[in-house]
């Protein structure tokens, strides 16, 4: 008969000097930086075509609610008053911070497929599937090659 006995709970506890601290840590060096802007950037980014978008959204549910309908002449009606529709279409720029949008992105990563049989638009990523796919494969892969070498 095998007896086995639990070992306490060993607590470590690292403690650096403040002069330690603030020889290494406390100048950061170019690599840092440039992380640093780049995700200042891309942060950024992600602002303003969250911005963008939540502005076009804002505008659809105005026209959808009312306030303003389009007409088949171009008009636009506005509280009724028939203005001008202006037909301009978005910059370049604007469209591509629009991809950015953390609002319209969020979405579109945690639709769902069942989402599309009760009738609501089917608005997904679909490489995600793929990519899900994937990383199901390579984890099954993984428990069968490698589980006897561990």
């Amino acid at each position: 008969m095998r007896k086995t006995t639990a070992t306490p709970a060993v607590q470590i506890e690292v403690v650096f000097p403040q002069h330690y601290i603030h020889k290494h840590f406390s100048k950061l060096n170019a690599g840092a930086v440039a992380i640093v802007v780049f995700c200042s950037f891309l942060g950024f980014i992600m602002l303003a075509g969250t911005a963008i978008d939540l502005n076009r959204e804002f505008n659809k549910a105005a026209i959808r609610s009312g306030g303003t309908k389009e007409m088949e002449s171009g008009y636009i009606q506005i509280n009724g008053t028939e203005n001008l529709k202006q037909q301009q279409k978005p910059s370049l720029l604007i469209e591509v911070l629009a991809c950015f949008s953390v609002y319209t992105n969020f979405k579109k990563i945690f639709a769902s497929r069942s989402a599309g049989k009760i009738g609501a638009p089917k608005d997904t990523l679909d490489i995600l599937n793929g990519v899900r796919v994937m990383s199901i494969g390579w984890v099954s892969w993984d428990m069968c090659t490698c589980s006897g070498r561990r």
